[in-house]
């Protein structure tokens, strides 16, 4: 970025084939991240949005994967609040 390229980020969220290809022992997937979701609370958020919300204020373009209508329409849900 400091140079004027532009950092895109896909799968921000992860992706559902992350399991199948033997990342199965995670603790968490970053949506249901215990600070993420503490975050979310504060401002009436999904932890996901936290997320992509923290992202799109470093000025990270920002390419969700998703099929899933509800969570296309929360993916989108992230500019109405700030993190601080």
């Amino acid at each position: 970025q400091s140079m004027n390229i532009t950092v895109n980020s896909y799968a921000p969220l992860g992706a559902p084939d992350v399991e199948a290809n033997g990342f199965h022992n995670w603790p968490y997937v970053l949506p249901q991240n215990p600070i993420a979701m503490t975050i979310g609370k504060k401002y009436s958020k999904s932890g996901a949005q936290v997320w992509l919300r923290w992202q799109y204020q470093q000025g990270i373009v920002l390419n969700p994967r998703t099929l899933n209508i509800d969570h296309m329409k929360e993916n989108m849900d992230i500019f109405d609040f700030e993190l601080t």
